[in-house]
């Protein structure tokens, strides 16, 4: 019963998640923007507070981009002066990055007054690059080109963020100059970024939509230069899926990649017209990355597919989830090796995704391989936590945990029944005292039974009395704020537990044989490792029957067994119970006989239908 255990005990930061995102940015403003663009500290030793230089200088200019995107989400939410204030840091900073290659107009890694204590340093580290000189208001600049591609399109991503979501003239007409002069460089060269001296850094010409999502930007923000160049160049496009399918043949190698990926069709796919015959194809080869991605547990990547497909309860709550679990990483490089505890199924790779806390420590968390066994440094170097703070605002802006979100407690997905487990996410709870509200569609009021409550997070039983229909979820603070959602409460809306409570993986519950002497064995379908890393159990079968049984929520008010349908390896299997646990308020219990045409299955799904609503897919192992 670990499952139940987790249900009523999980436990969550004492802050908020807005709180600490606000902690973040004011170290990020007061540690990693020395020169106006974001650059990594290096400390004298792992326990020291004294900055002894700054490191990942190759790739300031991407997250520069990914910075100014987070503030300008983040002004967007909460309209205050200091996101403002940062945001415009973020674009002076990018606006260096162009300014320092003079008549050039090309986008520099990063840049360094020549007379810094730490330009040497830094300079001698990006070695491989080319570098240069410069002059800026009378003070002596050193720059640092071989510029990449991924340089160019998180700044792209940040620019066309500030420009849709900050409303400042001044801001916006910036953004505008300065992509104009950036794209006009590039179609000047044919999609080559040429250095100063005239050696090429990289080309555009074999990614057709990363071509497409940077003219997109450039309609978007100065329509009456761009809009015509986009329109006319746009028939001609072809080969947009190709590379994105040569991506995802390899879901671990190079895995900065599926980031370029996310916010290419995050600006490709939003600022194209509707109807466009283009956007089915940009669709089609968007569903492409994500379905290589979407069990990676990557929030950054969930904010972006929220944007782009709208609200999803399963997705949305492990959102939530994530960001708590990125709270709880190290905020330095201390070196990670977990080779002795999960399984490898090649060279640094795990066989299953790693749990995010554990992961091994880097720049920009979403951007690196969620199987890696080991890396890291030797906790001298802090990250800037961007990889919080956008996936944080980005989902704020798009009403992921604002309003509230309330789902099936089983399976993270939109779908709640009377009777049934339930969580709502959201922020600002309080840490206990809250209660939930439920008026139905035939309008009448339930209190909820709550079994746990923290700031982000209470579980609760939906009354049983509650009328189906659409209903009014309302989260009463111990303060008397109160915060409301809408959905829809199904009489029947199955849903089964997994033993890492994520919804998806091996299932939660146990298997039974009875043995020759007429002894009852008992086998948990699953084994933990840690909090979100579980593996499947086999089930040994023979001549004697199997059973399972399972648990779940919503399904107990089916019209009959006759209507519940079970699949293993998708094969019917027999229901013999599906109704409630009686151990557990809301808990429902699934017990069904393995069919024989199973066994030797090995790991397969387990799928529940109850009255024709299809729960979430389980993994179970039949030997």
């Amino acid at each position: 019963m670990r499952c139940l255990l987790l249900l009523v005990t999980l436990s969550l930061n004492a802050q908020t998640l807005e709180q600490q995102a606000l902690t973040l940015e004011r170290d990020l403003q007061a540690r990693h923007l020395p020169f106006g663009t974001i650059l990594d500290p290096m400390f004298a030793g792992p326990e020291s507070a004294e900055i002894i230089g700054y490191t990942r200088c190759g790739d300031s200019a991407i997250w520069t981009g990914h910075y100014l995107a987070a503030e300008a989400f983040r002004y967007s939410v909460t309209r205050s002066s200091d996101a403002l204030a940062a945001a415009d840091r973020g674009l002076r900073g990018l606006e260096l990055l162009v300014r320092v290659s003079g008549a050039d107009n090309v986008l520099a890694r990063c840049a360094v007054p020549a007379d810094s204590v730490f330009a040497e340093g830094m300079l001698r580290e990006e070695s491989q690059h080319d570098q240069h000189s410069a002059v800026i208001d009378g003070r002596n600049w050193r720059w640092v080109g071989d510029t990449s591609r991924d340089q160019y399109m998180g700044a792209f991503f940040g620019l066309s963020v500030a420009f849709e979501r900050i409303d400042d003239p001044g801001m916006r007409g910036r953004i505008s100059d300065l992509v104009t002069r950036l794209v006009d460089r590039l179609l000047d060269k044919h999609w080559s970024v040429v250095m100063p001296g005239g050696n090429t850094s990289t080309t555009f010409t074999l990614r057709p939509e990363q071509q497409a999502a940077i003219l997109q930007v450039a309609r978007q923000v100065n329509p009456a230069r761009f809009a015509r160049v986009y329109d006319d160049w746009r028939p001609g496009l072809f080969g947009i899926g190709t590379a994105v399918a040569f991506d995802t043949l390899d879901p671990h190698g190079s895995y900065f990649k599926f980031n370029l990926d996310a916010i290419t069709f995050y600006n490709l796919v939003r600022l194209e017209p509707r109807g466009s015959e283009r956007l089915t194809e940009y669709w089609n080869t968007y569903e492409r990355f994500h379905a290589a991605i979407r069990l990676h547990q990557n929030a950054h990547f969930n904010a972006i597919d929220r944007a782009l497909r709208g609200p999803e309860g399963k997705r949305d709550a492990e959102t939530i989830e994530l960001l708590n679990e990125w709270l709880r990483r190290p905020r330095r490089d201390f070196f990670v090796d977990l080779r002795a505890k999960y399984r490898s199924c090649g060279e640094n790779r795990a066989c299953d995704v790693i749990p995010v806390r554990e992961r091994v420590t880097t720049d920009f968390l979403w951007q690196r391989s969620p199987f890696q066994l080991s890396g890291g440094g030797s906790g001298r170097i802090e990250p800037a936590g961007i990889d919080f703070i956008l996936p944080y605002w980005m989902s704020r802006a798009y009403g992921v945990t604002s309003p509230i979100a309330i789902v099936s407690a089983a399976s993270g997905a939109m779908g709640v029944a009377p009777g049934g487990l339930a969580s709502a996410y959201g922020t600002g709870f309080g840490a206990s005292g809250a209660r939930v509200e439920v008026r139905d569609a035939a309008g009448a009021l339930h209190i909820a039974r709550v079994f746990y409550s923290s700031d982000e997070q209470i579980n609760f039983e939906v009354p049983a009395a509650a009328a189906a229909g659409p209903a009014t979820f309302t989260v009463v603070r111990a303060s008397g704020g109160r915060t409301d959602a809408v959905v829809l409460a199904q009489r029947v809306a199955p849903a089964l537990f997994t033993a890492n409570m994520t919804g998806r993986g091996p299932a939660a519950g146990v298997a039974l044989r009875t043995e020759r002497d007429g002894r009852l064995t008992q086998t948990p379908l699953a084994t933990c490792f840690g909090p979100l890393l579980c593996q499947t159990v086999k089930v040994e079968t023979s001549d004697r029957p199997v059973y399972l049984s399972l648990f779940g929520t919503g399904f107990r008010h089916r019209t009959g067994l006759e209507a519940v349908r079970v699949t293993i390896a998708s094969r019917p299997a027999r229901v013999l119970y599906a109704g409630p646990q009686p151990e557990f308020a809301g808990l429902d219990q699934l017990n069904v006989e393995v069919p024989r045409e199973a066994r030797g299955a090995g790991e397969t799904d387990l799928i529940l239908t109850a009255d024709g609503v299809q729960s979430n897919a389980v993994r179970v192992r039949i030997d």
